[in-house]
């Protein structure tokens, strides 16, 4: 089986519409592909916000306010999606604001999507979650920047049989959200496979499994086949893979 490198550059200004009409979002994208690996690095096209239909303003109020108390990696994880945001208030044990929130979702007309959070670490900016019932698992982190901005990066990986790792990332700032291509923020990237395992071949019928590892403590990235790693160092913004 070839091993492949997925790199999708998406354009988006992602909104969220709420019921009173108050943010509005437009999202556009295009793809390119570059054989590299068996990684694939995603320009954030999977985090769109899921809004079930709510039939009450107060209900779409309640929701609303649920969503804009988070800070840190709660917001980034959740961003407008009711569903992570039900996960995350059972995660922390806030039972009577789950159970509301999952009445109202139960209420609308989308079937409610589970999630798990598998691990949440406010403090140090880093969190894991999955849908329930599939074979990946999310992984995002967040740095704050010099200029006051934050760089988010997200890494899914799933496994069946062969295991991938996706990558992708944006900047938060003021309250918006860009996306960024992944190559303008680890230059490298491309270069990767081959900077790890001096006997890559991109045309190998056998798979490689590479893995983008994001930091619960420090701010380093490592890029990483089975126990092998490449440590990519943080430079306010950027990633860079320091020479031997």
């Amino acid at each position: 089986m070839k091993v492949i490198l997925k790199y999708h550059i998406l354009i988006i200004t992602l909104s969220v519409l709420n019921l009173f009409g108050c943010i509005s979002e437009n999202k556009s994208h295009e793809k390119v592909e570059e054989k590299v690996g068996q990684v694939v690095v995603l320009d954030n096209e999977q985090k769109t916000s899921l809004l079930p239909t709510v039939e009450s303003n107060s209900d779409s109020l309640y929701l609303l306010s649920q969503l804009n108390a988070l800070e840190g990696i709660e917001k980034f994880a959740v961003g407008g999606n009711h569903f992570l945001l039900l996960a995350l208030l059972e995660k922390k044990g806030l039972t009577s604001e789950y159970e509301k929130v999952k009445e109202i979702l139960e209420r609308g007309t989308e079937e409610i999507r589970e999630f798990v959070f598998y691990n949440l670490d406010t403090k140090n900016g880093y969190a894991q979650f999955a849908p329930m019932g599939t074979e990946v698992t999310y992984t995002l982190v967040y740095w704050n920047k010099e200029d006051g901005s934050q760089l988010i990066a997200y890494e899914d990986f799933s496994c069946g049989p062969i295991c991938d790792s996706e990558i992708s990332f944006r900047s938060y700032h003021n309250g918006v959200y860009s996306n960024l291509k992944s190559i303008d923020v680890i230059p490298d990237i491309i270069n990767l496979p081959l900077m790890l395992n001096e006997n890559y071949n991109p045309n190998s019928e056998d798979p490689y499994e590479f893995r983008f590892v994001l930091p619960q403590k420090g701010k380093n990235i490592k890029f990483c086949e089975g126990e092998k790693c490449l440590e990519l160092i943080w430079m306010n913004g950027i990633f860079k893979v320091l020479a031997k």
